[in-house]
């Protein structure tokens, strides 16, 4: 898991399901960018889903204002 600013984390499924790695960082909210995996932790953890793949044909930027807003 890798810190881009204060409070913002950037992480594979990997850290997204180390309960220990969460607690660890305080990690209270979890923006999940995938079609494939599930959320873990929903009693302990605010999740925000975007369902997109990884082409070409998914633009992140479609949904910036919602995860913005989430942020």
């Amino acid at each position: 898991m890798q810190k881009i600013v204060d409070h913002v984390f950037l992480g594979d499924h990997t850290a997204a399901h180390s309960q220990d790695l969460l607690t660890e960082y305080g990690i209270s909210h979890i923006i999940n960018v995938t079609d494939t995996i599930k959320n873990l932790y929903t009693r302990q953890i605010t999740y925000k889903t975007l369902r997109v793949t990884d082409t070409n044909n998914d633009n992140l930027q479609d949904h910036f204002d919602h995860t913005n807003r989430f942020i």
